[in-house]
């Protein structure tokens, strides 16, 4: 995963669509969505997908949601019309509690990761009731299975059970957000400082890493990669070809598809530009000869795109077609045995036959996992739930973010958008103060020659401005300055001279310079309020006294920046 420092970002609602069929398999049925009415988006009500009845919620001014993860989904909550905070309602419109949480995961497991503002990560269980906290906990994934990601200051990347308690460390520099069946997916550096990607067995030695990329990239579920953890069939990349590992790190089928895609027994597979089926060993079952392709889902037929017309239809599995090209557009069959077909500007359902059991005439239309119903709208831009048959089980034209649906921002970028991470809230004042404390230490020694002798080399001091050390963590970066020219001119008579390096010429001036980083970059005024009360500031001269030296003390807001200026000499 390609990570920045992330916020929580509401969950996909990939576990919409209809996943592969393999032959041990997780799925995920949908039974609520959140949504708004027409007419009345400033209250939070709950669609029930089977039956069509929209219940009211105690939420209001919702500006987004997750899907339902259990009881819960997870809201965010304008207030004040700028300031959000977040929250959980549960299936019957309650919410969990009165708290105003500055960031919280998704309730999975019955568990979920919250901060307060200013505050550490919480482990709360589906009642708000607080199970564990660490002040070392820096980030913090939704659990899976009993089991949840978690950054420690300490100790790094650790995997924590649904008591908060450590069940192991993990020796690598990233994790991918979720373990599957005791396996997790890193990331380290090669000696170029490129990402490289590998498995990790829990309770096994460090492992190679070998692959540049790993199975949930792209536009796989976290779905499709625990099923193919489950059945010990992992995609990996190697120099932009896919093949397939097992648990063991053993290869299964060599890198040398253009993609691949889960679709139960079989993938789905991309030679040269043409996409057909191969075996889990990697022999064709459907050599590469369309388009375009969609799963067969455990049906006997599958979505193909015609190359010469590039219309949809469907194909048995020795790549037959048994519904000829016809459709703009089309999903895999349902166990109802219907599949979504779009023709012109409108969708409909079709049968196993190709014929319209639905005629077209839906805008958009999304389908369920684990209903037989869809939401579809008419183009007016509210949508309504109907049946297989077409006919309207909600009474009320809804409101809903399509992107929930999709997620598409998240989701291109890191593939498990419903394990998306929150960080910790706290900025740890004091530690940032005793840094700068701890660089104050670092002007002792003020000559050129200590000053050489501590970089190793004069090659730093070409531009007078040296950088003598640097601290940083997730909150700040911490750089220390000195202002030296030792450099001076040697004459050999009139017509000739030679720069030459003056080892005890002493430093001019130091500058300490402060970069508020992630969450600390909102507590600026609180950190100079800290400083202040902790050590000597003249607000009038804007200086203030640490270790004993008188430092000018200068903010920069645009760039959350702060700057220790001592002029003088020392």
């Amino acid at each position: 995963m390609k990570k920045s420092n992330l916020f929580f970002v509401l969950l996909s609602v990939l576990a919409m669509f209809t996943f592969a069929s393999c032959s041990n398999t997780v799925e995920s049925p949908v039974s609520y969505l959140p949504v708004v009415l027409e007419g009345n988006t400033d209250a939070l009500h709950i669609l029930n997908l089977k039956s069509g009845e929209i219940i009211a919620t105690d939420a209001r001014n919702v500006v987004d949601a997750s899907l339902f993860y259990g009881e819960w989904a997870t809201i965010e909550v304008i207030e004040d019309g700028d300031i959000s905070y977040y929250n959980f309602v549960n299936t019957k419109g309650k919410l969990l509690n009165s708290n105003h949480y500055k960031y919280a995961t998704v309730m999975n497991d019955d568990r979920a990761w919250v901060a307060m503002p200013g505050g550490h990560l919480v482990l709360i269980d589906s009642k708000g009731n607080e199970v564990a906290t660490d002040k070392n906990w820096l980030e913090a994934y939704p659990f899976y299975n009993g089991k949840s990601l978690v950054k420690d200051a300490q100790k790094g990347w650790i995997i924590v059970n649904k008591s908060g308690k450590l069940d192991e460390a993990v020796p690598y520099k990233e994790c991918l957000p979720i373990v599957v069946d005791n396996l997790v997916s890193v990331m380290g550096e090669n000696r170029e400082g490129y990402e490289v990607y590998g498995i990790y067995l829990l309770g096994k030695k460090q492992q190679s890493l070998l692959y540049d990329d790993i199975a949930f990239s792209g536009s796989d579920s976290y779905i499709d990669y625990v099923n193919g953890v489950l059945n010990n069939r992992i995609m990996v990349e190697k120099d932009n070809r896919w093949g397939v590992i097992n648990k063991k790190g053993q290869i299964k089928i060599n890198p040398h598809f253009s993609s691949l895609k889960y679709d139960g027994d079989y993938y789905m597979c991309e030679k040269d530009g043409l996409w057909g089926w191969c075996d889990a060993s990697g022999k064709y079952v459907i050599n590469p000869q369309y388009e375009a392709v969609k799963p067969f889902n455990g049906n006997k037929l599958a979505p193909a795109m015609d190359g010469y017309t590039y219309d949809w239809g469907f194909v048995n599995k020795k790549g037959i077609w048994e519904i000829h090209p016809q459709f703009d557009r089309v999903n895999s069959f349902k166990s109802n045995g219907l599949a979504m077909a779009k023709l012109g500007d409108d969708w409909g359902l079709i049968d196993k036959e190709g014929k319209w059991v639905v005629n077209p005439q839906f805008e958009e239309m999304y389908e369920i996992d684990g209903q037989n119903n869809y939401i579809v709208s008419f183009g007016r831009g509210a949508y309504v739930l109907v049946n297989s048959k077409g006919e309207t089980l909600s009474q009320v034209p809804f409101i809903f973010d399509e992107d929930v649906l999709l997620d598409k921002d998240y989701f291109e970028d890191y593939g498990l958008s419903n394990f998306a991470p929150i960080e910790s809230d706290f900025v740890d004042f004091e530690m940032m103060s005793e840094s700068l404390v701890s660089m104050t230490n670092e002007m002792v020694k003020t000559t050129s020659g200590a000053i050489k002798k501590k970089l190793g080399g004069t090659s730093a001091f070409k531009s007078g401005e040296v950088l003598i050390q640097e601290l940083k963590n997730k909150h700040y970066n911490l750089k220390l300055k000195a202002y030296c020219s030792p450099w001076e001119k040697e004459y050999y008579g009139w017509w000739y001279y030679e720069t030459v390096f003056n080892a005890k010429k002493s430093v001019s001036k130091y500058k300490m310079i402060l970069e508020l980083e992630g969450t600390a970059s909102d507590n600026c005024e609180q950190f100079i309020n800290h400083l202040s009360n902790k050590f000597t500031y003249d607000p009038e001269e804007e200086t203030i006294v640490i270790n004993g030296k008188t430092f000018e003390l200068s903010t920069d807001r645009s760039q959350t920046e702060i700057t220790f200026k001592l002029q003088s000499k020392l």
